[in-house]
C-alpha cells in the first residue's frame, strides 16, 4: 500500500512538471507574439543594440538650438562670398567645375545618409509619440538641418559657375566643343547620379523603416567618404595649374574649414555614425591644402607684377622727355582698384 501511495505520489509530481512545463511553452509563445507585434506594428520597433539607426530623442537644450543657429549660419556665410565672387569676376577660372560636381554628389549621399539613420526619430516626432516633443525632435535633428542645408546652399553654384565658363574651345575625348557647353554636359552627367542615389530612400518612405535600409544607409556613407577623399582633388590641381586663385572664394575656404570642423566636432559628440563625421574631416584637411596653394599663387604673382611695374617705370623713366610723367596705374580710380582689390580676396 506505501508503495502505491508513493507511485501515485510520484505520478502526480510528473504531471507537475508537465503542466508547468505546457504554461513555460504558453508563456513563451506569448512572449514571442507580444515580440513580433512590436516588429510588425509599424512604429514601435523594437531597438537594437547592434544598430545605427537613432532611436530615442535626445533631451531638448538651448545650447542644441544655438548649435544649430551657428552652423546653419555658418552655411549661409560660407556660400555668399563664393557666389558673389564668381558673379562680380563673371569668370569661374580657377573653380573647379569637377570638384563642384563630386561636391554635389557627395553632399547628397551625406544627406541621404544622415536621413535614413534618423528616419525612426522623424516618424515618431512626426507622431507626436511621448518623449519626442518639440525641443527634444529638433535637438536630435541638428545634423540633418546642418547636412540638408549644407546640400541646398551648394547646389545652385554649378550652374551659375557653367554659364561664366569660357567659351574657348577645347578637345574632350576626341570632340572639339567649348568650356562652357562641356560644363553643361558635366551638369546633366552627375544629376543623373544623384537621383539614382536618392530613388532607394523613396522607397523607403513607403512604409520601410531605417532598420531594413541601415546597410544602405552605411553604403552612402562609405561613397561619401570616398567622394571627400577625392572631390578637393581637382580643385586642387586647378589652383595649382592656373597659378592664382581665380574665381574660388578665400573667405569660403575658411568659413566652410572653420564651420565644418565645429560640425565635424558636434557630430562626434553627439554618438553620430563614423560614416557621418568622418568624411568631412578629411574634406576640410584638403580644403586647407587648397587655401594655402592660392595664398602662395598669388602672393607670388603679386611679387613677380611687382617686379614688372618696377622694370617698366624704369624704362618710362628713360625716355620721359621734358620732364613729363605719365604712370597709367595713378590715374585709375582709387574706388575701382579697392573694389578689384577686395574681390580678388574674397
Amino acid at each position: 500500500m506505501v508503495e502505491a501511495t508513493l507511485g501515485r505520489v510520484a505520478a502526480l509530481g510528473d504531471e507537475r512538471g508537465k503542466v508547468l512545463s505546457a504554461f513555460a511553452r504558453l508563456g513563451s509563445l506569448g512572449a514571442i507574439d507580444d515580440r513580433t507585434k512590436t516588429i510588425t506594428d509599424g512604429v514601435d520597433f523594437r531597438p537594437t543594440t547592434d544598430t545605427s539607426c537613432f532611436l530615442t530623442a535626445a533631451r531638448a537644450s538651448d545650447a542644441a538650438t544655438a548649435v544649430m543657429f551657428v552652423f546653419l549660419s555658418g552655411c549661409v556665410l560660407g556660400a555668399v562670398p563664393q557666389y558673389v565672387k564668381v558673379v562680380a569676376l563673371r569668370s569661374s577660372e580657377g573653380l573647379s567645375l569637377t570638384s563642384l560636381a563630386l561636391m554635389n554628389v557627395s553632399n547628397v549621399c551625406a544627406t541621404m545618409n544622415v536621413f535614413v539613420l534618423h528616419y525612426e526619430q522623424i516618424k515618431r516626432c512626426a507622431s507626436g509619440m511621448d518623449g519626442y516633443g518639440y525641443g527634444d525632435c529638433q535637438a536630435s535633428l541638428v545634423t540633418l538641418y546642418y547636412t540638408l542645408a549644407y546640400t541646398l546652399l551648394w547646389v545652385p553654384l554649378y550652374p551659375i559657375a557653367a554659364y561664366y565658363t569660357s567659351t574657348a574651345k577645347v578637345e574632350y575625348f576626341g570632340r572639339v566643343m567649348t568650356k562652357r557647353r562641356a560644363a553643361w554636359i558635366g551638369m546633366v552627367m552627375h544629376a543623373v547620379p544623384c537621383l539614382l542615389l536618392a530613388a532607394p530612400v523613396g522607397r523607403m518612405l513607403l512604409g520601410s523603416t531605417c532598420y531594413e535600409f541601415e546597410n544602405y544607409a552605411l553604403f552612402l556613407g562609405l561613397l561619401n567618404a570616398l567622394l571627400e577623399t577625392t572631390r578637393y582633388v581637382p580643385q586642387l590641381w586647378e589652383s595649382i595649374k592656373a597659378q592664382t586663385s581665380g574665381a574660388m572664394s578665400y573667405m569660403r575656404l575658411l568659413l566652410s574649414v572653420g564651420g565644418g570642423l565645429g560640425a565635424t566636432i558636434q557630430k562626434a559628440a553627439m554618438n553620430e555614425s563614423w560614416s557621418t563625421w568622418g568624411p568631412p574631416l578629411v574634406g576640410h584637411g584638403l580644403e586647407m591644402a587648397i587655401f594655402c596653394v592660392n595664398v602662395f599663387n598669388d602672393m607670388t604673382g603679386r611679387r613677380a607684377c611687382g617686379a614688372v611695374r618696377d622694370m617698366e617705370s624704369a624704362e618710362e623713366t628713360e625716355e620721359l622727355v621734358d620732364g613729363q610723367r605719365r604712370d597709367d596705374d595713378e590715374k585709375k580710380p582709387s574706388s575701382g582698384s579697392a573694389w578689384s582689390f577686395v574681390v580678388h580676396y574674397l
